[in-house]
């Protein structure tokens, strides 16, 4: 039976396809109106481009060339252009222009070498949705519905006021059997042109694809009122008679015990493409709802912990003299000696009289010295921590989750004394308690430990040790499902300078080097716990298969969670921090907001030879 339902709907598609459908308007007529469109379009790519005196020249000479509808001659000034600023987006992207014109034009072989140069242009430029709209509408003229969608949808979540582009969007995805997402932009594109001739064209049939038969008739006679009826009004009227055609027999087939019907299911594009695909748990509701007792409801909580530390030290210089000492007097084994000692003698040779000589000698000694010859000297150190423990808890019950070592070890003292246990769990801590308040709030006690080892430190001195770095977070929040919630943060900073020197000479040039030590330490560190709980996801359940109320199979929804890194945007559990970065906050960062200064500007340079002859003279 659903074998019969994909033929019976791709049926339907494909005589849209020979109709009137969604204004399949006729072939674009190659070079009309472009010349009149060359003003706007020298504007738009002028706008944000710094051009040379000579790039300019052959973009000019290129715009030129394409109001005449010679795109040959067009493409050879942007392939000039381009030797002279291969990375410039809006150069690929009129490059690209002139490849597909020049496919329109006959030559089909050139829509692969347009597709290189939009895609070249996106590369260059992320945010540069004009060339993702026309690289959609290269995919229109190649009947490759679902790619079309895919590029027109990246380019909406960069201007969604752009009434040709949700055109676009619209025809798309009905051709690519999403009447869902071609009726929720046709709503965006109405605001922008209400009760247009071809807005109104696309909203009788995405409404008779979605089984809105009345829908569908009301906007059919309002098409009417306001343009001449023509073949075009006769032709919708036949296609909206075609589709409630269609969804009547569909509501005679008995397809499953579900009672599965056109008018409340929901379409999914038929590529898996970045964007359209529907995160794996969401239609998992049914499943919940049906088979998991109210009294033990279960929840899935990921934690992130992000820590860096960075410490950066220099030294500069070695104080000759603070090193040098001088002992007046000694001690041996037998004792101290004092500063001065003195001896008498008496020498008698034969027959001679005795000689008397009497000694006294001073105890005055220089110890040997040893310096460092590294008298500049600059280290970093930096670590990054990044740990995302994730854990599933019962309905007021708690749950721990542990992962790493245990150190276990015993020193030994003197010997009078005894020896001391060590005992120490090093590693990632997580323990929740969720309380459920409703169907969407949630109460939790949570408890974020993140214990490890690092490289003992030079100022704590015992012959024996071992450091640990630890953060630890405890917290009652409420939250909602799938929010993201910071638990703590910690910004912390440390700023340390030392100096050493003889008076007059440290200040002397060259001579300071080897009487005067400078030592300078900044230290920082940032510490950021974030969490997310989310409903369970289930990677297999026995039983009969069952459909959510989205419309599709579980099979599909349990597919996406076992594997869900084939899926874009990744759950949280799979990747927090990808998610993040491709939210609707990371769209608003466009080129141009700021203006990215050449590394070798005087400004720049001035700085890097100051911070260098801050080590000649300090």
């Amino acid at each position: 039976m659903k074998v019969l339902l994909r033929v019976l709907f791709a049926s339907l598609l494909v005589a849209s396809l020979v109709g009137c459908a969604v204004g399949n308007a006729p072939a674009r007529k190659v070079g009309e109106d472009v010349s009149m469109a060359l003003p706007q379009l020298l504007e738009e790519v002028r706008a944000g481009n710094n051009f040379s005196s000579e790039t300019l020249q052959l973009v000019d000479s290129g715009l030129d060339a394409f109001g005449k509808a010679d795109f040959q001659l067009a493409n050879d000034y942007f392939n000039q252009a381009l030797k002279l600023d291969p990375a410039n987006s809006w150069l690929q992207f009129l490059n690209g222009l002139s490849y597909h014109f020049g496919a329109l034009n006959g030559d089909s072989s050139l829509f692969e070498l347009s597709e290189q140069g939009y895609t070249l242009a996106i590369k260059f430029d992320q945010t540069n949705w004009i060339a993702r709209y026309h690289l959609g509408l290269m995919y229109l003229d190649q009947k490759k519905y679902n790619l079309a969608q895919e590029q027109f949808a990246e380019a909406l979540l960069f201007n969604e006021r752009h009434p040709d582009l949700l055109y676009n969007m619209v025809v798309a995805s009905y051709y690519a059997q999403d009447p869902e997402t071609a009726s929720g932009v046709l709503s965006r594109l109405n605001l922008y042109e209400p009760d247009s001739e071809r807005a109104l064209r696309a909203t009788c049939m995405v409404r008779s694809a979605l089984g809105d038969h009345d829908g569908a008739k009301a906007s059919l006679e309002l098409y009417k009122r306001l343009y001449v009826e023509n073949e075009t009004s006769s032709s919708l009227e036949g296609r909206i008679e075609d589709w409630k055609g269609f969804h009547d027999r569909i509501e005679r087939v008995n397809v499953d015990a579900t009672g599965l019907s056109l008018r409340n299911a929901v379409y999914y594009p038929a590529d898996k493409s970045e964007g359209h695909i529907r995160q794996a748990g969401v239609h998992n509701a049914s499943y919940q709802e049906d088979e998991i007792d109210e009294d033990k409801k279960m929840i899935i909580v990921d934690v992130v912990m992000v820590q860096t530390e960075e410490d950066l030290s220099t030294r500069k210089g070695v104080n000759l003299l603070s090193g040098l000492s001088m002992q007046f007097g000694q001690s041996d084994e037998n004792g101290y000696r004092p500063a001065f000692s003195w001896s008498d003698s008496r020498e008698q040779a034969g027959s001679d009289p005795y000689s008397v000589s009497k000694t006294i000698t001073r105890a005055l000694s220089l110890p040997a010295i040893t310096y460092s010859l590294n008298i500049f000297n600059s280290s970093t150190e930096r670590a990054e921590v990044l740990a995302r423990p994730t854990l599933v808890a019962l309905d007021g019950e708690e749950s721990t989750f542990f992962s790493g070592l245990n150190i276990q070890a015993s020193a030994v003292g003197d010997a009078d004394g005894g020896s001391v246990e060590i005992n120490e769990r090093v590693g990632v801590t997580l323990s929740i308690t969720p309380e459920f308040l409703d169907d969407k709030s949630i109460k939790l006690k949570v408890h974020a430990q993140r214990r490890f080892l690092r490289t003992p430190s030079a100022d704590i001195v015992y012959q024996n040790k071992f450091e640990t770095t630890e953060t630890d977070v405890s917290a009652n929040v409420i939250i909602n499902y799938g929010e993201s919630l910071v638990l703590s943060g910690l910004s912390e900073k440390e700023t340390e300078r030392l100096r050493d020197g003889v008076p007059f000479l440290q200040d002397v040039p060259v001579l300071q080097y080897f009487f005067s030590q400078k030592n300078t330490r900044d230290f920082q560190r940032s510490v950021l716990i974030l969490l997310t709980p989310r409903q369970p996801q289930y990677v297999y359940r026995e039983g009969k298969r069952k459909v959510g109320k989205s419309g599709r199979s579980s099979s599909v929804d349990e597919l996406q969670a076992r594997y869900s890194d084939w899926f874009k945007p990744y759950p949280n559990w799979a990747s927090m921090f990808h998610q993040l970065q491709s939210n609707s906050l990371y769209r608003e960062f466009r080129t141009g907001d700021v203006t990215l200064e050449r590394w070798t500007g005087q400004q720049s340079l001035l700085d890097r030879l100051r911070q260098a002859l801050g080590f000649l003279y300090y």
